[in-house]
């Protein structure tokens, strides 16, 4: 991965982050961080011990209603915010570029820059107020649109060609705020991605009960994805609707015993007619695969759940993609 982190410390109560970026940059790069300092101790200040945090442990969140974009990390109670409101935020996994709305304004924040010197948001275009969704078009089919479980419009795009353009509704806009950071972001390289496994009616099929099948389309219900590889569960398609919006709803089955059990983290296990469903995901693994987010979620793989108090959006080093909600 492109990321370029070094060493990171979180230093006094303002929060400020200073950071020493290297050059190599890798997943399993180490960080350390400081906890903001307390009352206590040496001179009147108590200091932790620091905490080394792997690249893997760090995370996107979207705070609730807009309220802002956070850097934080898994384990730890580092947080750095990156912009302060956010109304629509769309992820770029192929080129690690996370574009938001704030109110009238699209931005865009490199997620291969190093804290330290870059990862603030770049004004892109002002003026695009009332768009209900975010796509970004690249040309030659390569294109990216905010999923959202719903069919939304207006949809405000980004034609990102050699001279690009805003498109919302019937406005076609080519003066744009970021034309010179676009120009040079053209040929950006795509990163290797991890694996991404959605569902699909060709899947292999659990066995449910009729009553226990709730899907506008038969031919998906029962679909099964592998969950991952250190334990025997599979994720099953048990619900399924579409109007405007899309909702699914799945369970977790063991393949060894047969029992189902609710996602994201069973507490018991029984017939599928006794288990509520849980989200079909998409689950999103960090790299080394220890831990995943779902929605509000982030788990430690065979470990517990906590909810993030926020929509988690993506992992600096992410993992497998398990799941999918179109």
């Amino acid at each position: 991965m492109a990321l370029g982190l070094g060493r990171l410390r979180v230093c006094g109560g303002a929060g400020l982050v200073a950071v020493a970026c290297s050059a190599v940059t890798a997943p399993q790069a180490k960080l350390a961080t400081q906890a903001p300092t307390g009352a206590a101790g040496v001179g009147g200040v108590a200091r932790a011990a620091p905490e080394a945090l792997a690249l893997s442990q760090l995370f996107l969140v979207r705070n609730a209603m807009g309220a802002g974009l956070m850097l934080r990390a898994l384990g730890s109670s580092f947080q750095r915010q990156l912009a302060s409101r956010a109304d629509l935020v769309l992820y770029d996994s192929k080129l690690e570029l996370l574009w938001f709305t704030d109110e009238d304004r699209l931005w865009v924040i490199d997620l291969r820059q190093c804290p330290r010197d870059g990862m603030s948001p770049v004004l892109i275009a002002s003026g695009v107020a009332g768009a209900a969704e975010i796509g970004v078009d690249r040309g030659s089919g390569d294109s990216i649109q905010l999923q959202n479980d719903c069919d939304l419009l207006p949809v405000l795009w980004l034609h990102w060609f050699e001279h690009p353009w805003i498109e919302l509704e019937d406005e076609h806009r080519t003066e744009l705020e970021g034309v010179d950071w676009l120009s040079q972001q053209r040929s950006r390289k795509a990163r290797v991605q991890a694996e991404e496994r959605s569902f699909d009616s060709r899947l292999p099929r659990a066995a449910l009960p009729l009553a226990r099948a709730h899907c506008d389309d038969l031919e998906v219900c029962g679909a099964t994805l592998p969950f991952l590889a250190s334990t025997p569960w599979k994720l099953v398609l048990t619900d399924q609707s579409e109007g405007d919006c899309l909702h699914l709803g799945c369970l977790f089955q063991d393949s060894v015993s047969g029992a189902f059990g609710t996602p994201p983290q069973p507490t018991r296990w029984d017939s599928a007619s006794d288990m509520p469903s849980g989200p079909c995901g998409p689950y999103q693994f960090n790299a080394d695969g220890s831990a995943f987010i779902i929605n509000d979620v982030i788990c430690n793989v065979g470990g517990t759940c906590q909810p993030l108090g926020a929509w988690g959006v993506a992992w600096l080093a992410p993992g497998v993609v398990v799941g999918a909600l179109r």
